[in-house]
C-alpha cells in the first residue's frame, strides 16, 4: 500500500505486487483545490484501489490505466475527489472487501437494488446449510457486515424491494420445510431481519431460482403471489407485508390432477392480479395451459385455465415471456420432437385465451 503526501510528485507511476492494495490521498486540508493534483498510471499486473484520507474507496484503476485526481472540497481531510482517466473500474470495490473465512466462496448470485446507492447481496456460510445478506452502499463505497439469513436454510430464492430501505427475502427453513420471508431493514449498511413468516404448504423449493422462470411474482411493494406444484396439486398463494410482518395466506389449487412437477410459471399483471402458465396430463403429449389469479388480501381466486399446444417434455417449463398486463407468449415442442410453435396468451380482465 501507498500513502502519498502534498508533497509528493505529481505524477505516479505504480505497480503493486499483489491484489487488493490502494494508494491513499493526502490529508485534503493540506491541499489546494484544483487539479488535477495528481496523475496516476498503473504500468503492474494488478489492479490497485485510490482512498481518499479516511480511508474510503473512491475508484479502482485497472492495469495499463490513469487517473486523474481532481479536489472539489478541502474542508476536512477526506475531502471530496473527482476522478477522470481510462481502465477506471469502480467495481473492483469487492477487491477491497473480501469476506472472512467465514463465508464460503461459493457465489450466490440473487441481489436486490433498493436504490441507485443501495443493493442487497447474499453469501453463503462456510458451515452447510448457512446464508448470509449484507448491505453495499455504492455511493461511498462501504459494504456492509453480512446478517445470518437462517441458521439452516436453504436459498435464498428472491428478493425483492420494497421501499429504498426494506426488501423482503424468500428462501427455506430446512428446520420446519415449505417456504419462508422476512422483510430486512436498511440503516446505513446494518441489517435489521423481521420475523420471520414460514408456510410449510407452500412449496417452491429450489425451483425459484432468480434467473429462470419465476415462481414468484411482485405485485405491489406489499402483495406477491407464488405458483408451486406439490404432489399432484398445482396450486397459488399470496404473501402480504405490513411494515416488517409478512403474512403468507392459504394455499389455493389450480389444478387437482396430473399435475407436472416443476412447470409453473408466474407473471404480475396488475396489483392485484398475476398469470400463471402450467403443465398438466398423466402421460405425454402434456398440455400448457394459462390462468388469471385475482388476489384480495391474501386470499386468491382461480379464473377459469386455457388450454394450449402440447408437448413431450415432461417436468420443464415453456419457454415465455410477459409482453404486457394483456398478452405473452410460450412455446412448445408440439409434441414433435423437431418441432418449436409459439403460442400467443390474450388476457382480458380475469379471462384468459391463447
Amino acid at each position: 500500500n501507498i500513502t502519498l503526501t502534498a508533497t509528493s510528485a505529481g505524477y505516479q507511476s505504480i505497480a503493486m505486487t499483489a491484489l487488493g492494495k490502494h494508494v491513499t490521498l493526502p490529508d485534503a486540508t493540506t491541499m489546494q483545490i484544483g487539479g488535477p493534483l495528481f496523475v496516476i498510471k498503473n504500468d503492474g499486473n494488478y489492479p490497485f484501489g485510490i482512498r481518499d484520507n479516511s480511508g474510503t474507496l473512491i475508484i479502482a484503476i485497472a492495469p495499463g490505466g490513469i487517473a486523474e485526481i481532481f479536489l472539489k472540497d478541502n474542508s476536512t481531510a477526506a475531502g471530496v475527489c473527482s476522478t477522470e482517466g481510462n481502465g477506471l473500474q469502480p467495481g473492483l470495490i469487492t477487491i477491497d472487501n473480501t469476506f472472512s473465512s467465514t463465508y464460503s466462496s461459493t457465489a450466490v448470485a440473487q441481489y436486490v437494488v433498493l436504490s441507485s446507492s443501495l443493493s442487497l447481496h447474499f453469501a453463503a456460510g462456510s458451515s452447510a446449510n448457512t446464508y448470509y445478506v449484507f448491505a453495499v452502499d455504492n455511493s461511498t463505497g462501504t459494504v456492509g457486515t453480512p446478517v445470518l439469513l437462517g441458521a439452516t436454510t436453504t436459498g435464498p430464492f428472491i428478493a425483492f424491494a420494497i421501499n429504498s430501505t426494506q426488501a423482503i427475502i424468500f428462501y427455506s427453513d430446512n428446520t420446519v420445510g415449505g417456504t419462508s420471508a422476512v422483510v430486512a431493514t436498511v440503516s446505513g449498511t446494518s441489517i435489521t431481519l423481521g420475523s420471520q413468516s414460514t408456510s410449510v404448504s407452500v412449496m417452491p423449493s429450489q425451483e425459484e431460482n432468480f434467473s429462470g422462470p419465476p415462481k414468484i411474482a411482485q405485485l405491489s411493494s406489499n402483495l406477491y403471489i407464488v405458483s408451486f406444484v406439490a404432489s399432484a396439486n398445482t396450486s397459488v398463494a399470496a404473501i402480504s407485508v405490513s411494515g416488517t410482518t409478512v403474512t403468507i395466506g392459504s394455499v389455493v389449487n389450480i389444478a387437482t390432477s396430473n399435475s407436472v412437477a416443476g412447470s409453473t410459471t408466474t407473471y404480475a399483471l396488475t396489483s392485484t392480479t398475476a398469470l400463471v402458465l402450467y403443465t398438466t396430463g398423466a402421460t405425454e403429449p402434456y398440455t400448457t395451459k394459462a390462468v388469471v389469479i385475482s388476489v384480495s388480501g391474501t386470499t386468491c381466486t382461480v379464473g377459469t385455465p386455457a388450454s394450449g399446444g402440447s408437448t413431450q417434455v415432461q417436468g420443464t417449463q415453456p419457454a415465455s415471456c410477459l409482453l404486457s398486463s394483456t398478452k405473452a407468449i410460450f412455446t412448445t415442442d408440439n409434441n414433435t420432437a423437431t418441432t418449436v410453435v409459439a403460442y400467443a396468451v390474450t388476457i382480458s380482465g380475469t379471462s384468459v385465451s391463447i
